[in-house]
């Protein structure tokens, strides 16, 4: 559960020949799955017995639709909400359709935005938002439409228990000028410009290195 899951989905590959030669670049689609089952809960919930720890909701979009997370306290020992050390302790929220959040925080921060809730309240919204992000993005949960998908046509996947990627692999140097002139057609948005270089561990153990953009900078 610590861990997201990738599945390779499908691969491209293009051979040419440059300068320096006859070369091969492989594109390949990924799907990153996120979210956390209702069974992965419960152990996180049978672990984690600190102070605060628990499900939460908070109020998110129209007609009082509530986000659900279990929110629990890094590190063992220490009074209350310190750690052994007298140092504040430092929080993490998970969500059934995200999953486990890269960020840490206060307790008094968290509680500013959600309100504890019973186990059994818990489950009940674990599963109901579980089953809604298999078909839907976050906009159309919490405001009931997506402008990104009723505007523009986009399939728009914030939110969704899986998120699709695109990694290029094998000769990019050869290919460098072509990635340049695709990236400098990006617009304005910096984020669209952005390329990362990545190392992926499929499900059945496939390594990728490669440069990583996402679904929206293919379209």
């Amino acid at each position: 559960m610590e861990c997201d899951r990738v599945q390779k989905k499908e691969s491209r590959k293009f051979k040419g020949t440059g300068k320096t030669g006859d070369f091969t670049v492989e594109l390949h689609k990924i799907s990153l799955l996120r979210s956390v089952s209702w069974e992965e809960v419960q152990q996180l919930n049978k672990k984690h017995k600190g102070y605060k720890d628990g499900f939460y909701t908070s109020t998110v979009g129209l007609h009082g639709k509530r986000s659900v997370a279990f929110i629990f306290g890094m590190g063992v020992g220490g009074n209350m909400s310190t750690t052994p050390a007298g140092a504040p302790r430092l929080y993490c929220v998970t969500r059934p359709n995200t999953g486990r959040s890269p960020k840490y925080e206060l307790l008094s921060e968290l509680l500013l935005r959600f309100d504890p809730i019973s186990d059994e309240e818990g489950e009940e919204l674990w599963k109901e938002q579980l089953e809604a992000f298999s078909k839907m993005c976050h906009h159309r949960y919490y405001f009931g439409k997506c402008n990104a998908e009723q505007q523009r046509g986009i399939f728009c996947e914030v939110g969704r228990q899986s998120r699709t990627y695109f990694v290029l692999s094998g000769s990019l140097i050869c290919v460098w000028p072509e990635l340049e002139l695709i990236l400098s057609d990006s617009g304005k948005l910096k984020r669209l410009r952005r390329i990362q270089i990545v190392r992926v561990k499929t499900d059945n153990n496939q390594r990728i290195v490669g440069k990583f953009r996402e679904r929206e900078k293919l379209l």
